[in-house]
């Protein structure tokens, strides 16, 4: 029971990081090609690869963000939980790095 739980967290870590990054390199390249546009249909498009911009840059920071906050949550939490066998998709208020994990949730 416990190994294919870990499957089915690992293959949906996978498929966040594609979904996060996929998302984000989509942002830059639609943002890039806005900037290229001048007006189209009476809008400058100028104007919204701008906000484009600074989404596709919130985004990047937030992963960034997100992956150092995992790792130092699973750090403490392999540290606190090294003979115990516990899952890490099971945390505990208690648990040590619970705080880091609610931050890396949070983004």
């Amino acid at each position: 029971v416990g190994s294919s739980r870990n499957k089915r967290a690992g293959g949906s870590r996978a498929g966040a990081m594609m979904a996060f990054i996929g998302g984000t390199v989509y942002m830059f390249l639609i943002a890039s090609l806005g900037f290229r546009k001048d007006v189209n249909f009476g809008v400058d498009e100028r104007q919204y690869a701008k906000a484009r911009l600074v989404m596709a840059f919130l985004s990047a920071i937030s992963f960034i963000i997100m992956n150092i906050a995992t790792g130092a949550a699973l750090a403490s939490w392999n540290e606190e939980h090294k003979y115990d066998h516990k899952q890490p998709q099971l945390w505990d208020k208690d648990d040590k790095g619970y705080n880091v994990h609610l931050v890396a949730t949070a983004f």
